[in-house]
């Protein structure tokens, strides 16, 4: 009998509006009361100093929002119907939040599968990395509720570039109020949004195809680190990858190298090896002359590449 997969469920989390219009306005304009049936939470203020030097002067901030939510918001200022790059000095989605909630048979299980995957696995070209652990700083595991957001659990990770945040917590989900491990990509900046979710449009984010946009996105940017890809690093190391067609002797080479990486533990898990590149990457820069053909070659690698993608989540 096959096993059924845990269900889970896929949603806008949240998304940013700026309006270059006084917040003043932009509340006259946004009926709060009416839109606020549409989504979990609706707040409007004023927009960030760094928005505010591109010329917008509010923000528009939801929760969960339905289709229905971008239907209203529509029919309240017409301009929002044009395309986003006709619009953009007027109005721009600057920060949008892909949530996947995968659903748990209990707090405990939650909090252990999101551990589980918080350290087994590694957003790709992220240049900042951390665990957040309320323990640790001496904070209780369980943090005081909002009324659409009860999270739990002592971990929380967090990884990130320049336009894209990666998160995973244990919480109950603000679908069904089931305990899940909650995982979202946290995307910034409009040109960015535009590109990877290919809107061009408000209206594109109606009945908008998250489970796709999620699954591709995370197969593309996620890694296991558990998991690396032997031959493919082990063709790098010997200046092969570039090679179609290999020699029996080359060939035997590269069975070697990975059998010997096998038994090394600076590469027993994508862990350890990207710790021991990223540690011979600082030591290149601080030697004193020119790097060698292999050295240039380690400074100018992502070593992400080498790890198979996640099958974690």
């Amino acid at each position: 009998m096959e096993q059924s997969q845990p269900e889970k469920l896929y949603y806008i989390d949240k998304i940013r509006i700026l309006s270059s219009k006084k917040i003043k306005e932009l509340r006259e304009i946004f009926n709060h009361q009416e839109l606020g049936k549409h989504c979990s939470n609706l707040t409007m203020g004023r927009a960030s100093k760094t928005a505010m030097e591109f010329g917008y002067r509010s923000r528009l901030e939801a929760s969960v929002p339905t289709d229905s939510f971008f239907m209203v918001l529509m029919d309240l200022d017409p301009k929002l119907k044009l395309t986003l790059r006709e619009i953009n000095h007027q109005y721009a989605v600057s920060y949008i939040e892909i949530a996947a909630d995968q659903i748990c048979s209990s707090r405990l299980d939650a909090i252990n599968k999101a551990e589980k995957l918080g350290k087994g696995t590694r957003m790709k070209w992220a240049k900042e990395r951390y665990l957040y652990d309320a323990i640790e700083f001496g904070e209780s595991p369980k943090y005081k509720p909002s009324p659409d957001n009860i999270v739990y659990g002592p971990y929380t990770f967090h990884e990130s570039s320049k336009n894209c945040e990666y998160v995973i917590y244990s919480r109950d989900s603000k679908i069904n109020k089931k305990p899940a491990v909650h995982s979202e990509f946290k995307l910034k900046n409009s040109g960015t949004i535009q590109k990877e979710l290919r809107i061009y449009c408000l209206g594109d984010l109606i009945n908008y195809d998250v489970k796709t946009f999620h699954e591709s996105f995370y197969k593309k940017r996620i890694s296991n680190v558990n998991d690396i890809d032997y031959e493919k690093l082990a063709k790098w190391q010997l200046g092969l990858s570039r090679l179609k067609d290999l020699s029996e002797e080359q060939k035997k080479k590269i069975r070697v190298r990975v059998n010997y990486m096998k038994h090394d533990k600076y590469f027993e898990n994508g862990s350890t090896m990207l710790k021991f590149y990223h540690e011979m990457n600082k030591q290149i820069k601080s030697e004193i002359g020119p790097p060698t053909e292999y050295q240039q070659r380690v400074l100018r690698t992502n070593f992400y590449r080498f790890l198979k993608p996640s099958d974690l989540e």
